[in-house]
């Protein structure tokens, strides 16, 4: 399905009076919330009682493996490993008693523009990953059905399945009893990190599919916010194009908030307009002048602990290439979320209405203990890449400004009041 660009989708919304547009694009979104999918694989609720049935053979799970069977694979059982918001993930246990995965796309409705959302982001996921095959971090894709149209009426892939369990869950534990510990874990992070960043793109936006000798086909950016299943944007060739798509986009999701929301500006709120105006300059003059760090490079935008996968103190895997992106060096280069102390995770610049969610109680929470991780981290990716050490360094407030409008709103809750106190300390901090 093709989807308005946001310049376009914006005028609309800002327009006077109905149009067909609006009342379609402001309408319910293609997901809610994971336990009320009408798929056979929806989760259940989070309550106690659900939590305890995750790991039951659900009712799908015949027909799982009766669609499986069809594909030619000889599956003695399958089992619920566990999910996410969009995805529910099974164990196969084959006759031969190797196990594989199935990632499975649960969270949709049924109408044909939530199924195509559905399936347009499994075919996503499947052309990303065939760019990382020689990476050992990386699972490799074994067999793919993105339509909704197969017998489970659900996209899935068979994965290869690694080694480890999800730092968010375990992992936490396993490399905080030792400071060397700690080290061994944080340099096997920058190795991977590296390997992803060392993967060159033609143009800014997101991989959407191959061409038939295997060469990434670059589509629209991908919006990290609630709003993916709105407005395409991209892709763009230059990063000025690339501040004004993700300037308009934040406006669009500002928008949709106040409305879907009935949020109104409160005297607080900073001036939306000024704001967007004083980041485009600050973020032009933050631009790095070197153009070696230009080169269009792979990254895994979301960076949490859950999409890492830890075996035996180091990392295993990385997880969940829904939503990767085609980024300059000096904006693909970056730390891992829970590495990080500053922008919209400095406590000084959090919202009045939330609080971020930034790392298990376990971990480091003071900024000389970030800081010592972020150094063994720097040490680490020096000795691996010097294009990656220096995009790291030069593009760090850039990254921080981009990040402000990916994520300038969440459920409902904006983020501005945080965003225009960090623009005025940095634009302080730059002309001091």
């Amino acid at each position: 399905m093709d989807l308005p660009c946001g310049t376009q989708f914006l005028a609309d919304l800002q327009s006077p009076g109905p149009n067909e547009l609006k009342d379609q694009k402001l309408g319910r979104p293609y997901f809610g919330k994971y336990w009320d999918s009408p798929s056979l694989f929806a989760p259940a609720p989070p309550t106690r009682e659900g939590w305890e049935r995750r790991h039951e053979l659900s009712t799908a799970t015949p027909a799982l493996i009766a669609e499986l069977r069809k594909a030619g694979y000889e599956i003695a059982s399958a089992e619920m490993l566990g999910h996410g918001m969009f995805h529910t993930v099974y164990v196969l246990k084959l006759k031969d008693n190797s196990e594989l995965l199935v990632r499975i796309s649960f969270n949709f409705r049924t109408d044909a523009g939530s199924r195509g959302w559905a399936e347009s982001k499994m075919k996503r996921e499947t052309a990303v990953l065939p760019l990382l095959h020689s990476n050992p971090f990386i699972p490799n894709v074994i067999h793919c059905s993105p339509s909704t149209e197969n017998d489970v009426i659900s996209p899935y892939m068979i994965l290869q399945r690694l080694p480890g369990v999800s730092l968010g869950e375990e992992g936490y534990k396993s490399i905080l009893s030792s400071i060397v510990g700690q080290e061994h874990f944080v340099r096997s992070l920058a190795e991977a990190f590296v390997q992803v960043f060392s993967v060159t793109l033609p143009e800014i936006g997101s991989v959407v599919g191959l061409t038939p000798d295997g060469q990434p086909v670059i589509g629209s950016l991908i919006d990290t916010g609630e709003t993916d299943h709105i407005v395409a944007e991209g892709p763009v060739k230059t990063i000025e194009e690339y501040l004004d798509a993700m300037i308009v986009l934040a406006n669009v999701r500002n928008m949709l908030e106040s409305v879907n929301h009935k949020q109104n500006p409160t005297p607080d709120d900073p001036d939306l307009p000024s704001l967007m105006n004083r980041l485009r300059t600050l973020a032009v003059s933050l631009i790095p002048k070197d153009n070696t760090l230009a080169r269009i490079a792979l990254v895994r935008s979301d960076t949490n602990a859950d999409n890492i996968l830890i075996y035996d103190g180091v990392i295993s895997g990385l997880i969940d290439w829904e939503r990767s992106a085609a980024l300059p060096a000096y904006l693909a280069a970056r730390y891992s979320r829970f590495l990080r102390s500053d922008g919209i995770w400095d406590p000084r610049f959090e919202s009045r209405d939330r609080k971020m969610n930034r790392y298990p109680e376990e971990w480091p929470t003071t900024e000389q203990e970030f800081e010592n991780f972020r150094e063994i981290f720097r040490n680490a990716v020096s000795k691996l890449s010097p294009e990656y050490s220096e995009a790291l360094h030069k593009g760090g407030k850039l990254r921080q400004l981009f990040e402000w409008l990916e994520f300038a709103s969440w459920s409902g809750q904006t983020t501005w009041d945080g965003c225009d106190r960090w623009e005025r300390a940095t634009r302080s901090a730059l002309e001091q």
